[in-house]
């Protein structure tokens, strides 16, 4: 039987083959790329053929495919329920104040256009009108905060506080800007339960590195919000504070783990947040509700005072990430720059501009708010001003654009609007970029969610509630069976596949490790260095809360790059017939991250970014 390789572009094809005849003619043959390389190095195994997962692994495919055909029957009383369900969306956004960029609050507090005082106020205002209806948050300090605003106003009083504007905005690029935090993130003085019982009346004693990081930014705290238990779930609710609830559809989820943040951020009820991503938790719920997140190439933001952690240092931080979350793709470098670590800056070189030749100045046919393809009229001066004077000084011609709609996919593949959405980037890209954007086959996907679960699960010494090896996770199923635990599903059966992952053979571990080190090469030999790669998000738009254990196995579409350890983008491009965002994902070689933001840019620009859950 013929074998596909992990995947082919170009002109290079596997269909009808002999993989020996293939592997023959791409080295004898092969065209070679401009990058200096042929086709056959392009994404290859060695040895030309699909990977076989061990036994163990197999077994664990098996398993997820059972649980979620069980779950299919046990919902049909659920699907009944939903029959009778109203769907209800946040109120608008009335005040300006919250339609301003973050790079655009500080500058404009600075110049004492506006007062810091009167920018809390009103996202204090705004919080409280839509919160009762997302319960995104777990704890807040409006008044230290208010406080913290008053003495950012005091300081910009002072009559030589704007000598060098240059310097302040350097010192203080997010100066008087609110900003909200993922629960699992220490702020010192509130809770830090990370969405588990038994840490319910936990509070930081500290900040997290992030969290001192936009403090000397000068970024004020305004609260923590809600996580699943441990992060260990793509659909945020817990027993603590419940479910968080998406403010496009509150019958639908708003995802996990750092689905909090996102579901304020598209409320306006914050411009920028703090999430934290290990297997999509991040980008997953900015795709739900329709904003730009971003998760950093490995190693460049710090995760002290994050909980859950790991005791194994290196392999945590190699798929675990804390990144930006924003209302405003154009605050993401900004950002980015000011959470990373000081000595891992000048390695990311956000103030460089990739492949910088000349000012290209945009066309802007800015469509904010409505699902139809007649212009919304509720469209925001101060970001009108902002889109038609920004000028993009970056010459795009030398990337090599990448796609695949994961029409291959196992068990789900993306369904209309999600492919639509890689196709309206991938044209658009065309035009700006220069050069016609491969497509890629997606037989290499086909192991990725196991490859990417057993990767992850097989860490030690991560914290949860079973000693961080899965120890007494069985004996907690049992209690879950018979109504008596105190911690979520999610959690358990996490605990459950660790345990057994960790106790599989070492010879079976390490085969899948070669397997995955392959898959690395793959990808490293396609993508250069300025060469990126458009995915799906996920395969659907955001789905009705506990639909998320159903499509689970769906986790690797984000998964498999926190597996190869690329920062990634997610890029809010358009809404459904029901008015639900829709994104993709701009993936990039480590340290890349300064040109899948730029590309966030110029789909701002040119798709107009998030879009207000009033105006669907």
């Amino acid at each position: 039987m013929d074998k596909p390789t992990i995947f082919s572009k170009g002109n290079v094809s596997t269909e009808g083959k002999n993989t020996d005849n293939l592997l023959k003619e791409q080295n004898s043959e092969a065209p070679i790329h401009q990058n200096g390389k042929s086709s056959s190095q392009l994404g290859t195994l060695a040895d030309g053929h699909q990977p076989k997962l061990p036994l163990y692994a197999k077994s664990l495919r098996v398993t997820v495919y059972l649980l979620i055909k069980v779950l299919n029957v046990a919902y049909a009383p659920v699907f009944l329920y939903r029959m009778f369900q109203t769907r209800s969306k946040c109120s608008p956004v009335t005040d300006p104040i919250l339609r301003i960029p973050a790079v655009d609050l500080a500058r404009k507090i600075r110049r004492k256009e506006l007062s810091a005082e009167e920018v809390l106020k009103a996202y204090i205002s705004r919080i409280n009108e839509v919160n009762p209806m997302l319960n995104a948050i777990v704890e807040s300090r409006f008044e230290e905060a208010l406080e913290d605003a008053r003495q950012v106003d005091a300081k910009v009083s002072a009559n030589n506080f704007l000598e060098d504007e240059a310097a302040i905005e350097q010192d203080y690029p997010l100066l008087g800007v609110p900003i909200t935090i993922k629960g699992s993130l220490a702020v010192k003085g509130l809770k830090h339960t990370g969405g588990s019982v038994i840490r319910k009346d936990h509070k930081a004693e500290l900040d997290a590195d992030v969290v001192s990081l936009v403090r000397k930014a000068g970024a004020i705290p305004l609260l923590v919000s809600n996580t699943p238990e441990l992060c260990m779930s793509l659909e945020t609710t817990n027993k603590l504070i419940g479910t968080t609830r998406n403010p496009h559809d509150t019958t639908r989820t708003c995802g996990g783990s750092s689905g909090g943040e996102a579901s304020l951020l598209a409320a306006g009820a914050s411009v920028i947040g703090i999430g934290s991503d290990v297997a999509g938790s991040l980008r997953l719920p900015a795709h739900y509700c329709g904003i730009w997140g971003h998760k950093p190439t490995p190693g460049t933001v710090s995760s002290t005072g994050h909980y859950p952690s790991c005791n194994q240092y290196e392999e945590w931080t190699r798929a675990f990430t804390v990144g930006p979350m924003v209302r405003y793709a154009t605050d993401l470098k900004t950002f980015l720059r000011v959470i990373a670590k000081p000595e891992q800056v000048e390695k990311l070189d956000l103030d460089g501009k990739p492949n910088c030749r000349k000012p290209r100045k945009k066309h802007f046919d800015v469509k904010f708010g409505k699902a139809s393809s007649t212009p919304a009229n509720k469209v925001s001066i101060c970001t009108v001003k902002l889109l038609v004077s920004y000028i993009l000084y970056v010459d795009l011609k030398k990337i090599k654009i990448y796609y695949s709609e994961h029409e291959d996919y196992y068990w789900r593949t993306p369904n209309q609007h999600c492919r639509n959405a890689v196709n309206k980037v991938v044209d658009h890209l065309r035009n700006v970029c220069g050069s016609e954007p491969q497509k890629i086959d997606a037989h290499f996907s086909q192991n990725v969610p196991d490859l990417s679960a057993i990767d992850l699960l097989s860490i030690e010494g991560i914290e949860d509630c079973f000693d961080g090896n899965g120890n007494g996770a069985l004996t907690e199923l049992m209690k879950y069976a018979t109504f008596r635990s105190q911690h979520t599903f999610m959690l358990i059966m996490c605990g459950v596949l660790r345990k057994t992952l960790i106790n599989s053979p070492q010879k079976s571990r390490d085969k899948v490790k070669n397997i995955v080190n392959k898959v690395r090469k793959a990808f490293d030999s396609m993508l250069g260095e300025d060469d990126i790669l458009i995915v799906p998000s996920f395969p659907t738009e955001a789905q009705k809360h506990g639909d998320v254990l159903r499509s689970i196995i769906c986790i690797g579409y984000l998964s498999i790059f926190n597996l190869l350890g690329y920062p990634v983008t997610n890029c809010p491009v358009g809404v459904t017939s029901d008015g639900l965002p829709v994104g993709v994902q701009i993936v990039s070689r480590p340290y890349g991250d300064k040109i899948t933001l730029t590309l966030a840019e110029e789909l701002e620009a040119s798709f107009g970014g998030w879009i207000e859950p009033s105006d669907i």
